[in-house]
């Protein structure tokens, strides 16, 4: 397992997490992210998670594009997915060193955001998409109830939506945080509770990683000021307010805009 050091923020046990972020265990239908395995750091560039040398640098050719992979062995073994690296093999890093640029994955949506996907890996088997080390997390216990606000932003394929919350929040809260593609991604997470959104379920408990939740969603229809939309992605925030993003086509919502969800 990581290593006991927190990092900056200190959401994930063994694993620097910059002091503004936002970041997910279960939003992506990647398997490690099913088994708590895996978690996505949305940042402003790429980073070493932790102390160690770099001891693997790989390019992975798929029918639609390029993966690039980066393993950097410390106290662990750590993989590192969607960065073009600049380091090599037997460079030493730091924990918060850069390592490259960001890299579209071919297998990114369309509403995917630049990221980096880490995974803490056996030794001897660093690079399977399956078979990482299950995560420990330290998200907050919510301390505040959370409501839909107003459109912050609007991109190509989808709008930001603020949240207005009763006190600090790591994201949205109701009877525990969410964290996932709901409802499609079939599955989330919940962390410290149920899958509660807007006073109704949204999902069944499957699995559970300590305190936190593997979540199957009900399939629902879900739309956003009286228009279907893809789905709404929540989040782990770390260092700032925290949003909802909605999968929906540029044009839908506007900047400023009440946003009022149903399903």
């Amino acid at each position: 397992m990581p290593g006991d050091e927190e990092g900056p923020g200190g959401l994930v046990k063994g694993i620097l997490i910059p002091e503004r972020c936002r970041l997910s265990f279960f939003n992506s239908p990647y398997p490690a992210h099913r088994a708590m395995r895996a978690v996505d750091i949305y940042c402003s560039e790429p980073y070493s998670p932790v102390d160690g040398r770099v001891v693997l640098t790989k390019q992975v050719r798929y029918r639609n594009g390029v993966e690039h992979v980066i393993v950097v062995r410390g106290d662990v073994a750590v993989k590192i997915l969607h960065v073009l690296p600049c380091v090599s093999p037997g460079d030493s890093l730091e924990a918060g060193d850069p390592i490259g640029e960001f890299h579209a994955s071919p297998y990114f949506h369309p509403w995917t955001d630049p990221h980096m996907h880490v995974e803490v890996r056996p030794e001897t088997d660093p690079l399977r998409c399956r078979g990482g080390l299950e995560l420990r997390h330290r998200i907050p216990r919510p301390h505040s109830r959370c409501a839909l606000d107003r459109v912050i932003s609007t991109e190509e394929h989808y709008s930001l939506v603020g949240l207005r919350c009763s006190g600090r929040s790591a994201g949205y809260s109701e009877h525990g945080v969410l964290d996932g593609g709901w409802p499609h991604y079939g599955y989330g997470g919940a962390f410290h509770g149920d899958a509660v959104f807007l006073g109704a379920g949204i999902g069944t408990l499957e699995n559970r990683f300590g305190s936190a939740g593997l979540v199957r969603y009900s399939h629902r229809r879900v739309c956003v000021n009286g228009t279907p939309v893809k789905g709404l992605g929540f989040y782990i925030f770390s260092g700032m307010a925290p949003y909802v993003k909605v999968i929906t086509p540029e044009g839908t919502l506007s900047k400023g805009e009440r946003v009022e969800v149903t399903f």
